[in-house]
């Protein structure tokens, strides 16, 4: 979520500009990058540390 700014979120091929109050969520085996735009972006990010278990076939 960003708090304050605006933050600039590559997704693969695609860019996509968030501001304030706005949030995203993507799959992080999609490759991506985030910086702040215009100047500085306060962002508060939420990472589930079990979502990595999504990212692997456990065969169940």
């Amino acid at each position: 979520m960003v708090l304050s700014g605006t933050l600039v979120l590559q997704l693969g091929a695609q860019r996509h500009h968030i501001a304030g109050d706005q949030c995203a969520e993507f799959d992080t085996l999609v490759p991506h990058a985030f910086g702040a735009e215009g100047g500085p972006a306060d962002v508060l990010l939420i990472v589930d540390r079990a979502a990595g278990r999504g990212h692997h076939d456990d065969g169940g």
